[in-house]
């Protein structure tokens, strides 16, 4: 934005720009404008580093935006009406002697590239008066296989950016997936505050002051040079809870849910207790396969052999750190290659 214009009181501005400051005001500088909530009437301080764009690409191009200027008096007046789209792609903030531009607050379900605009749709879906039937009929039990579903999808998405001469069509599919997942995660927060339990904003203090904490090398003093040192001061953290009280239960595989998928629950499992260091190992690669090739043989219930062999190689493949889901996911996607290449040939 230009240099900094003479300084103009706060009142000058809101009446220049006709806002009324008892419906929520916010006045904020260029630099910080990605950080403002475009469902509040706004003013951007033009001068110093920064220029607006972050904000104004929240606004449909239509939004109407007043440019703030002197008015030769010593005062300020409201210059020629224009809009988000036109200020944005003419680079208007750049107008000589201007003081400050003013966005009007939007519908928080019109609020675009911001968390707030999509918990402003779904709290207008979730709106008893005029909202979604499907979305008020919801609630955490049915959204289930939908979390699921969703949560499958970024794996597969994730899978697709992995794969060689990934670009940008993978990217998109990877950011369109994650923002599905985003939708099932805010749909939760809101139906829990709907029935008074906790906020989106609770979910996010929850996450935040447990990273701080289980950071002390990053947020306090601790020293953790290396990944390995991390994990292993996390594991101590973790522990430290779980004896306070502070964790969910007792045990070091207590929080390794039940749902996962089997192989990467095993995994899970094994490396809690690896870490926490209280026996339990599982049998080696060569033994459990040992047992589940004489079960067999001898025509007899061999299930629980062969569970036990592939908890086994889940374990093998942690200890060399690989995710032992993405290693059979991964050999499935080359069998069903050769298999369609052979149908075709």
């Amino acid at each position: 934005m230009p240099t900094d214009p003479a300084p103009v009181p706060i009142d000058a501005l809101l009446a220049a720009a006709g806002i009324d400051p008892a419906a929520g005001v916010q006045v904020v500088p260029a630099a910080r404008c990605a950080e403002a909530d475009a469902s509040l009437a706004t003013i951007v301080l033009a001068g110093g580093p920064g220029d607006p764009s972050a904000l104004l690409a929240k606004y449909p191009p239509e939004t109407p935006v007043r440019p703030l200027l002197p008015d030769g008096e010593g005062g300020v007046a409201a210059g020629q009406p224009s809009t988000a789209g036109a200020v944005a792609e003419g680079r208007g903030w750049e107008a000589p002697g201007l003081i400050a531009l003013a966005l009007p607050a939007l519908p928080a379900e019109e609020v675009r590239g911001d968390l707030r605009g999509l918990v402003g749709v779904i709290r207008r879906v979730r709106d008893p008066e005029g909202g979604c039937p499907w979305d008020l009929a919801q609630d955490h039990a049915s959204l289930r296989p939908h979390l699921l579903e969703e949560t499958y999808e970024v794996l597969e998405a994730l899978d697709g950016l992995a794969r060689p001469g990934a670009g940008p069509t993978e990217r998109d599919a990877l950011r369109e997936e994650l923002g599905d997942l985003l939708m099932q995660i805010v749909l939760h927060a809101r139906l829990a505050e709907q029935s008074g339990a906790f906020t989106l904003g609770d979910v996010a203090e929850g996450i935040r002051s447990k990273l701080v904490r289980r950071h002390p090398h990053v947020f306090g003093e601790e020293q953790a040079a290396t990944p390995g040192e991390v994990e292993r001061n996390w594991e101590a953290l973790k522990a430290e809870e779980r004896k306070s009280g502070g964790g969910r239960g007792k045990s070091a595989l207590d929080g390794v849910p039940a749902a996962l998928p089997a192989l990467a629950r095993a995994q899970r499992l094994s490396g809690r207790a690896a870490r926490g260091g209280a026996g339990g190992d599982p049998p080696g690669v060569p033994a459990a396969l040992s047992e589940a090739l004489q079960a067999a043989a001898d025509g007899g219930e061999a299930s629980g052999a062969v569970g036990d062999l592939l908890f086994a190689i889940g374990d093998l493949l942690r200890r060399q750190g690989v995710e032992a889901e993405d290693a059979l996911r991964e050999a499935c996607a080359r069998f069903e290659q050769r298999f369609r290449e052979g149908e075709e040939a």
